[in-house]
């Protein structure tokens, strides 16, 4: 028995739906998953910390996973809490290697959590790799750990040095917790800083699970205002919530010593918590404001990789990142390149063999020319797991942790110094440990956009009028700067400002000029143009000047982007909007050219500090193109796949399926366009991306056009050929078609390829003049043939006589003639000029009724009521005759009785005549009435009135 054809249809659709949506299915239902464990504090009194973890590595294998994850397989998290507790650490580790899947860990957040889990991972051979544990004893001595931050060891000499060289102190107390990562810091920095000289008079220590930890944070704060200046400077080292009271002690009390804190205290939710005081929500950083703080990261100096991870850990989880989201992302990409890279199988029966896999990889990553580049530098690894990674020094200010004026960074090469021993006696290089630095010079910048305008799009290039500033430590010269993307080179202004506080200089001037844009090819995707402005100085390298963004004099971007949208700073004549605003420093290389100042520089090239703005802007239009979530573009593309595909279902009737399919191409369309460029942009191929947007430009042109001459045919040459019986001429659909794409063609070349369309119809005219010349006699048929469909004296069907020609009838016109199918079985083409200037007999008009005569010649001696109704019923009983007429008249030898018959069908008139007669003949001779000769008339005529 066979099945119902509606259970049929269910079968092929369900098969149908899932071929389209079996990538995106197999992709979520989990098989072949990757298991990367997370373990930080997710509770108890650091659950802010583990709460920025687990946001920075979900912001990165988020990513990954929409690009396709590893080899198709998706990357899942495991995500643990240890309270940030030692105890319940180890069990979270132990758990982790119970659940005998996690390829690699990425935690703990704290260096106790971290050396308590590490003795687990050592002992069943897990890869771990910490983001923010600094103790060094938690990497040492355990090759399966590895650390994204520098360590201890290097941050208490890093600070005692800053604070000796830079700082010029000569004594200073130490505050530490008693957890691991304050003890031991504290312990590097008190030797350190011996060694340098420095007198240490004081070491306060804490219990963090004193239950009189207030009490004992008021003694030291007590201890510490006794000693007053012969504290001399304060080193601390602890945790957020220690250092949130003992912070708010020491401005409540008064002191003035200056405060230097480990890099665990530089965190945008440490300041946040003093904003429900007073005194700090009347003067915002009234607790902080000039204190120091060590980071790896401070996003005034964020570059252009620092710049995109920022603005998708905003638009992702609508806050700003710290230091340990971005230390997390960068491990989340170490751990991802590792399992790309590592030749892993994802295969639990092998899971031994890829985690040493990976660990023999991460081992691998020993030099820069192996370097990952993330947010927070080049991560690799020395013997102990440990990575090179710098230290920024911060400065609190307003509630904001900005680069102190003074920053050291690291030589790459001492063979960059000609006289390392005199670098190191002026102290224009320091020496921390094996590692040596400069003493680099940071100029807080900003700029101010006044007026945008003379956008042209073709030449890349726009007209800019804006104020910059510079902010200063010291007696260089930061407004001697070389604008890089200037059409033309371009001067500083006359200078507006200038003041000088303590040993800050402000400096401010105003610029104009014409600047190139559209650095950034990715967001043409988007519609989007990017106004560009980077600078760097002439002659001073990075190691001695960095331009760093001035947080603090410039507004936020989105403040800024809605300050330039209401003062009109761009033309609102030229439709342009702004759509997002960013300001970054960066890295610009210069050729040396043998400069005597650089000949020690290996790679003949010298780097600069550069300053950076950008605004984008796009047209006020409403977009669909490439304005789609990119989640739900994937499943946009299988749904539109699967109802295109339904259409060659049996049954489903495709003309009635036209304006579903229209619209499914359409969202097809959309759909592809993003996951193609998405998928270019992710493997960094921007130089595909252009192509793709022609492409798709044109198609969207293309496509519509197609899809309207497919429904003029259904929805209005079929309908009106349905209506009134008659064919719409071939002349008519192929001039409506070719009239749509040269609309399209134009379209193109106007839209997509920047081409004005007057010059082109200017040129075209010349060349429809010449080659008018040489088809006259064709063009006046082609005329003849639009006017002959514009006045309609004959139709495709009708039957006609032209002049002297055969009847026939109309089968086509085309460009260039009438095509007339004649009664003998002929085919006549009559060129259209002849056929609008000839006399034309139309037997269809104005209506399809035929009129054929018969003449019968009968004897008088018959009753003509009696005859009259014989011929009457005979020809009525012809089929197809509509209704016939009887005519009669006396002749000089008896009487001649005319028969009419009305038919439809011209083209069977002999057909009706022969009929007819044999009736008339037939049913005469019945009554007896012998006719003296039955005649056809040989002429036709039109019934007046039918």
């Amino acid at each position: 028995m066979r099945p119902p054809i509606k259970t049929i249809r269910c079968m092929i659709l369900s098969t149908l739906f899932v071929a389209a949506f079996a990538p995106c299915l197999l992709f979520a239902g989990g098989r072949g998953d990757l298991h990367i464990a997370v373990v930080c504090p997710l509770s108890g009194r650091n659950a802010s910390n583990g709460k920025a973890v687990i946001q920075g590595v979900r912001l990165y294998v988020d990513a990954v996973n929409r690009g396709g994850g590893v080899d198709g397989k998706k990357i899942v998290l495991d995500v643990y809490d240890d309270g940030d507790d030692a105890d319940t650490a180890a069990k979270m580790a132990r758990d982790i290697a119970g659940a005998d899947r996690a390829l690699a860990v990425i935690g703990h957040e704290s260096s106790t959590c971290s050396m308590m889990g590490g003795e687990v991972y050592l002992q069943h051979r897990i890869p771990a790799l910490s983001p923010t544990s600094t103790d060094v004893r938690v990497t040492r001595g355990n090759p399966w750990y590895f650390r994204m931050t520098f360590n201890n060891e290097f941050q208490g000499r890093f600070l005692a040095n800053y604070m000796r060289k830079v700082f010029r102190q000569g004594h200073v107390s130490v505050i530490h917790e008693d957890l691991a990562y304050g003890a031991n810091l504290a312990e590097v920095f008190v030797g350190a800083a011996k060694n340098l000289g420095v007198r240490v008079p004081h070491v306060w220590r804490y219990d963090v699970k004193d239950k009189g930890l207030d009490q004992r944070l008021e003694e030291i704060v007590d201890e510490l205002d006794r000693a007053g200046e012969k504290a001399g400077a304060v080193f601390i080292a602890l945790h957020p919530p220690e250092g949130f009271k003992l912070i708010t002690l020491l401005r409540d009390r008064g002191i003035e010593n200056r405060i230097v804190f480990a890099a665990g205290l530089s965190s945008p939710e440490f300041l946040r918590q003093f904003s429900r005081y007073p005194k700090e929500m009347e003067h915002p950083g009234y607790y902080t404001d000039g204190m120091y703080a060590a980071s790896g990261v401070i996003f005034d100096t964020a570059d252009e990789k620092d710049q995109a991870f920022m603005e998708a850990y905003r638009r992702a989880y609508g806050e700003e990142p710290n230091r340990r989201a971005a230390f997390s992302y960068d491990a989340a990409k170490v751990v991802h390149r590792a399992l790309e890279d590592a030749g892993i199988s994802g295969d639990l029966e092998e899971l031994a063999t890829d985690r040493h896999r990976i660990r023999q990889w991460l081992a691998s990553r020993d030099s820069s020319f192996k370097a990952i580049s993330g947010v927070t530098g080049r991560t690799y690894f020395n013997a102990d797991g440990d990575p090179s990674k710098p230290i920024t020094m911060g400065m609190f200010k307003n509630r904001r942790l900005v680069s102190a004026p003074i920053q050291l960074q690291e030589v790459p090469s001492l063979s960059e110094i000609p006289n390392v021993r005199t670098a190191l006696a002026d102290e224009r290089v320091i020496r921390v440990g094996g590692r040596y630095f400069y003493k680099t010079n940071v100029v807080y910048t900003g700029i101010q956009m006044d007026k945008i305008s003379e956008i042209d799009i073709r030449s890349q290039t726009y007209l800019a009028d804006f104020h910059v500033w510079f902010r200063y430590h010291g007696s260089i010269e930061p407004q001697d700067i070389e604008f890089l993307n200037a059409t033309e080179p371009v001067e500083m202004g006359a200078q507006l400002a200038e003041k000088q506080t303590g040993q800050m200089t402000y400096r401010m001037y105003k610029v104009q000029g014409r600047f190139m844009m559209d650095s950034y090819s990715d967001r043409r995707m988007y519609g989007e143009h990017v106004l560009n402005i980077s600078f760097r100085h002439r002659e001073l390298p990075r190691c001695n000047l960095i331009y760093v963004t001035d947080l603090l004099g410039m507004e936020p971007p989105e403040t800024l982007q809605e300050k330039i949208a209401t003062t009109r700073v761009l033309n609102p004549a030229e439709d342009w909007t702004v759509s997002g605003i960013y300001f970054f420093q960066g890295v610009s290389e210069k050729e040396s050219l043998g400069h005597p100042d650089h000949l020690e520089s290996q790679s003949g090239v010298v780097d600069y500090s550069k300053f950076k703005i950008g605004v984008r802007i796009k047209k006020q239009e409403l977009r669909l193109r490439r304005n789609l979530p990119p989640m739900s573009v994937n499943y946009l593309f299988g749904a539109s796949l699967a109802v295109l595909l339904c259409g060659f279902v049996p049954g489903i009737k495709r003309e009635s399926f036209l304006l579903v399919k229209a619209a499914t191409v359409a969202i097809l369309l959309v759909s592809s366009e993003i996951i193609l460029l998405q998928w270019f942009l992710e493997r960094h191929q921007t130089h595909h991306l252009q192509p793709i947007i022609r492409i798709f430009d044109i198609l969207w042109w293309g496509v519509p056009a197609f899809f309207l001459i497919r429904c003029i045919e259904r929805y209005i040459w079929t309908p009106l050929e349905q209506k009134t019986n008659r064919s719409i001429p071939n002349l008519v659909r192929r001039f409506v078609k070719i009239f749509i794409w040269m609309l399209v063609c134009f379209g193109i070349l106007a839209f997509v390829f920047d081409r004005k369309i007057t010059s082109l119809l200017a040129t075209s005219g010349v060349i429809t003049m010449i080659i008018g010349l040489a088809i006259q006699v064709n063009i006046a048929n082609i005329f003849s043939g639009i006017a002959i469909n514009l006045e309609r004296p004959f139709q495709i069907g009708d039957w006609i006589k032209i002049n002297d020609l055969s009847q026939g009838k109309v089968t086509d016109i085309t460009w260039r003639t009438t095509r007339i199918w004649t009664s003998d079985n002929n085919m006549v083409n009559i060129p259209n000029s002849m056929a609008s200037e000839a006399v034309i007999v139309n037997y269809n008009r104005p209506d399809e009724a035929f009129k054929i005569d018969i003449d019968v010649h009968l004897d008088a001696v018959h009753p003509p009521e009696q005859v009259e109704e014989i011929m009457r019923e005979a020809m009525l009983s012809v089929p197809g005759v509509r209704r016939v007429e009887v005519l009669f008249q006396f002749h000089d030898w008896g009487c001649i009785y005319t028969g009419s018959i009305f038919v439809r069908d011209y083209g069977e008139i002999q057909s009706f005549q022969h009929a007819a007669t044999k009736k008339i003949w037939a049913a005469l001779t019945r009554e007896g009435i012998e006719p003296m000769g039955l005649k056809y008339a040989p002429w036709m005529t039109k019934d007046p009135a039918p």
